[in-house]
């Protein structure tokens, strides 16, 4: 038999053991490069890593609870806590981008993940989750939405929409200026088929030659045609693409779609101002014409 002596020794051991365990996990965690917290089961912090202490420059009990709250960016914390509230209540993995003060003022953007830890019965015990700073990311990110709104912009201002296009299997990219000028929503997928539809049909066959020609030959292309829109009017686009891939996995091309209507009715007003012109002459006899040493066309009055 076992007196309670020895029982009562070898639960002090154990707990011994479990708290050098649990010391040893906690310098662990306090070394890693990466901010590590805890909560638990109603989603109220129980824990944070030095790594974070040091982030935000609070004591660990002034984090615990929802003392949280006080280094969240005030336009993210309704929304980032209200999720978090959710996940707790549902016992789904939780995941969000929100942005955290540091000790110098600066608020970072960080993505933040947490996981339920469950006993046997599938009840949760604790939650456990990451913090990854993202700043560099968000700032990367903003750069590329700053370019594509200039480039946006300037399709627009410029009539002019960029387009790719796989020939193996007919995937179509559109920039939203592209989408403008075929008149399509925004929501439909690109195909050869819409393109075509929107051609003018004494345009159609010739375009359709010249698709099937740099599908197979994978040469860069030119082309002007006339576009047929719903309403009945008429648009006249200048389409320029250079292919990027001619490997065997299929040819890409890159392209740029202009709406040229301006220029042409420009052309058209001219080519019509000038026939007039010449019309009028005609009537005129010609011993009333007669031209000055710049160049300069006279009428002589009888």
């Amino acid at each position: 038999m076992v007196s309670a002596g020895n029982k009562s020794e070898s639960k002090r051991a154990h707990h011994r053991r479990f708290e050098s365990d649990a010391e040893e996990l906690r310098d662990v965690l306090d070394s890693i490069p990466a901010i590590v917290w805890s909560a638990l089961p109603d989603g109220s912090n129980s824990y944070v890593n030095d790594r974070f202490v040091e982030y935000c420059g609070m004591p660990p009990e002034q984090i615990a609870g929802s003392g949280w709250h006080a280094v969240t960016h005030p336009d993210d914390l309704e929304r980032h806590n209200a999720k978090w509230l959710t996940c707790v209540a549902n016992g789904e993995p939780f995941e969000d981008e929100v942005r955290f003060r540091r000790a110098d003022g600066e608020y970072r953007w960080h993505l933040q993940r947490g996981v339920p830890l469950r006993d046997e019965a599938g009840n949760i015990v604790k939650w456990y989750g990451v913090l990854t700073d993202i700043e560099g990311r968000k700032r990367v990110e903003a750069v590329l939405r700053r370019n594509q709104d200039f480039l946006a912009e300037a399709q627009r201002l410029s009539h002019t929409g960029s387009f790719g296009w796989k020939t193996e299997n007919g995937e179509i990219v559109w920039s939203d200026e592209t989408y403008r000028i075929f008149e399509y929503d925004r929501s439909e997928k690109p195909t050869l088929d819409m393109v075509m539809q929107r051609i003018d049909p004494q345009d159609r066959f010739l375009a359709q030659q010249v698709t099937e020609r740099v599908t197979r030959t994978g040469e860069d292309f030119e082309h002007e045609c006339r576009l047929l829109m719903p309403s009945g009017a008429i648009k006249h686009i200048h389409v320029r693409a250079h292919a990027l891939d001619r490997s065997s996995s299929g040819i890409e091309f890159v392209g740029a779609v202009s709406d040229i209507t301006g220029q042409k009715e420009a052309e058209q007003r001219l080519q019509q101002q000038e026939t007039e012109l010449r019309q009028m002459l005609d009537l005129v006899p010609p011993r009333s014409r007669s031209t000055s040493h710049a160049g300069e066309l006279r009428f002589t009055p009888h």
